[in-house]
C-alpha cells in the first residue's frame, strides 16, 4: 500500500517580536527637542535667510512680526539643537550598542542609517539654509574611526 505524502510542518504564525525597551525620558526629550527645532525652522520655511540674523529683511518689523521673531530668538534659537544633540549622540551609543550585543557588526548598519537620516533630512528641507544639521554626516565621516563599545 502507498505511503501518504508526509505532511508539511504548518506554517509558522506572524507573531510580534520581543517587546523592545524604550528608555522614556530620551524619547520624551528627543520629541520635545524635535519640536523646538521645527519652531526654529518655521522662520527659515517662511521667509529669506537673512531673517535669521537681520529680522528687518522684509521691510516691516513691528507689531507680530515682531514679538513673533523675538519670542523665537529668545527662547527657541539653538537652544532645543544643544538639547538634542547629546540625545543623538546617546541614540547612536544605544544602537550600536544593541547590534553589538546582538553580535551584529554596528559600522554598516550604522552608514546606511546615517545616510538615510541624511538624505530625508535633505529631501524634507531642500537645501542646508534651514540650520538643517549635519549630524548624519558627520555620523558618517566618524563611524569607520570609531571602535565600538
Amino acid at each position: 500500500m502507498p505511503q501518504p505524502p508526509p505532511a508539511s510542518p504548518a506554517p509558522r504564525q506572524a507573531r510580534p517580536g520581543p517587546r523592545v525597551r524604550r528608555i522614556q525620558v530620551i524619547d520624551s526629550l528627543r520629541g520635545f527637542a524635535l519640536l523646538g527645532i521645527l519652531l526654529m525652522n518655521m522662520i527659515s520655511f517662511a521667509n529669506p535667510d537673512w531673517i535669521l540674523f537681520n529680522p528687518t529683511v522684509h521691510g516691516s518689523f513691528e507689531g507680530v512680526e515682531k514679538w513673533l521673531w523675538v519670542v523665537s530668538h529668545v527662547l527657541a534659537d539653538q537652544k532645543f539643537m544643544t538639547i538634542f544633540s547629546p540625545l543623538y549622540g546617546a541614540g547612536i551609543l544605544l544602537f550600536t550598542t544593541n547590534l553589538e550585543r546582538r553580535g551584529t557588526q554596528p559600522t554598516g548598519v550604522f552608514l546606511r542609517r546615517s545616510l538615510w537620516l541624511g538624505s530625508c533630512c535633505g529631501t524634507a528641507t531642500s537645501s542646508w539654509s534651514t540650520r538643517c544639521p549635519a549630524w548624519p554626516y558627520i555620523g558618517c565621516a566618524i563611524a569607520p574611526r570609531c571602535s565600538w563599545p
